[in-house]
């Protein structure tokens, strides 16, 4: 089984709460839904890395869907460090989920699974209409390079220097291009908005 890594280490300071409890319609958290998608793909085991100021909130969350935390201590670095974090597994890749998108279609993790069982030490990335969009599959050869990027580099910009093969799956899911920053863009995604 492939392992996945749910990103969960940001502060939520526009959402103004941990994005991670944030629900579905049928009471579901963002968290436990993400975690329930990945299983039932075919994942595991399914880590969240987590930081402060929301760290008890989240790690009771994971516990409550059956998954372990790894704890991101300088969350201010970026999301390459949280990425980092998530790639120490014993694994040739891990895939990487965010916690800020509510709908991880099984589809797309189906799609990755497999782009990843055939070439397990390369990027893979879901693209809707020519946007590349989450979540990705990395190789953990990547882990050194990405804890190591600079406060400013995006993990997209550690990604186009590391020289790894990077795979664009275009696929028919505009959920992958989706995720949930702000009250605003949760009430758009609640109304059936965002992916208008």
């Amino acid at each position: 089984m492939l392992p996945a890594a749910i990103l969960a280490a940001g502060a939520s300071s526009r959402m103004g709460s941990p994005k991670a409890l944030l629900r579905h319609a049928d009471g579901q958290t963002f968290l436990a839904a993400a975690c329930a998608a990945l299983r039932e793909a075919g994942f595991g085991p399914v880590q969240v890395v987590v930081a402060e100021p929301h760290r008890a909130v989240v790690e009771q969350a994971a516990r409550a869907c059956g998954a372990t935390t790894l704890l991101n201590p300088a969350p201010e670095r970026g999301q390459a460090s949280s990425m980092a974090i998530a790639l120490g597994a014993d694994a040739p890749c891990v895939l990487i989920a965010l916690v800020d998108q509510p709908g991880l279609d099984l589809f797309v993790l189906r799609a990755l699974a497999a782009a990843a069982e055939r070439e397990p030490l390369a990027v893979h990335i879901p693209l809707f209409r020519g946007q590349r969009g989450h979540p990705v599959v990395l190789p953990t050869s990547l882990a050194t390079l990405l804890r190591e990027a600079g406060q400013d580099e995006s993990a997209r910009e550690v990604l186009a220097r590391a020289g790894v093969v990077i795979r664009e799956h275009a696929l028919e899911a505009p959920g992958i291009l989706l995720d949930v920053d702000t009250p605003e863009e949760l009430l758009r995604w609640r109304t059936g908005e965002a992916l208008r």
